[in-house]
């Protein structure tokens, strides 16, 4: 339970306490299942997981079970005496490429699709706000551009180290002196991506002078450097 308890680390007291007061737990593993390629038998029809199983990585299960149940109804309460299998077949026509897709991208998700990246992009989204706002206070400033997108760059990895730091990373939450020491390793771990987004902006720039078009170039190259390496040296597992 150790690991479970670890999980939430800075959570209310009264979860903790819950959490820590579990003996012994059990790892539950994730299963979908191929689409199946009927849905009826006879007078026979499944609904829900028992027709289109699907991981729970698109938040769409429950969903689907009442999108099912709400069709069926309508079909059967429409159905005329002897046309029971036609409204079933109806069923499984309306239904399978809907849930079919939403299976496909269940799985993509947790194959290829951090939720923690998710939330790491959409604080960068806001990174990217910060950035921009940042780059024209530096110019309105008199700042030369090269200048002043680095302190739009260093402004906007500040914003997201603290959004990271909150939401992203919260079950790995640094505090204190270690917020501090996160913070500067943040820095350092982005130098790399900070000096392609300068470099890129640079050549942007002077290519075509737009400054929040050169800013956006320059801000998105580091995204996925930046994730890889904070994960690595900013949050890692103690």
């Amino acid at each position: 339970m150790a690991d479970s308890l670890a999980g939430y680390d800075g959570w209310h007291p009264a979860v903790t306490e819950m959490v820590g007061a579990v003996r012994e737990g059990s790892r539950w593993a994730l299963h979908d299942h191929a689409p199946l390629e009927r849905w009826s038998a006879g007078r026979v029809v499944l609904v829900g997981d028992a027709a289109h199983a699907m991981l729970p990585h698109q938040g769409q299960g429950a969903n689907q079970t009442v999108e099912d149940a709400v069709l069926l109804a309508d079909l059967l309460a429409e159905a005329r005496p002897g046309s029971l299998s036609a409204a079933l077949e109806r069923y499984e026509a309306l239904r399978r490429p809907r849930t079919r897709r939403i299976q496909r991208w269940s799985r993509l998700a947790a194959d290829w699709l951090s939720i923690r990246f998710v939330l790491f992009s959409l604080v960068g989204s806001t990174g990217l706000l910060v950035h921009l706002w940042a780059l024209q206070q530096g110019l309105a400033l008199g700042l030369a551009f090269d200048w002043a997108q680095t302190f739009a760059a260093y402004a906007a990895m500040t914003s997201n180290f603290v959004l990271n730091n909150q939401l992203t990373y919260r079950d790995r939450r640094l505090r204190g002196l270690s917020a501090l020491k996160g913070l500067i390793t943040f820095y350092a771990v982005c130098s790399v991506g900070t000096i392609a987004n300068v470099g890129v902006a640079n050549w942007v720039y002077g290519s075509r002078p737009s400054w929040w078009l050169a800013g956006t170039a320059g801000a998105l190259m580091g995204v996925v450097f930046n994730y890889a390496a904070s994960s690595v040296f900013t949050w890692r597992r103690s």
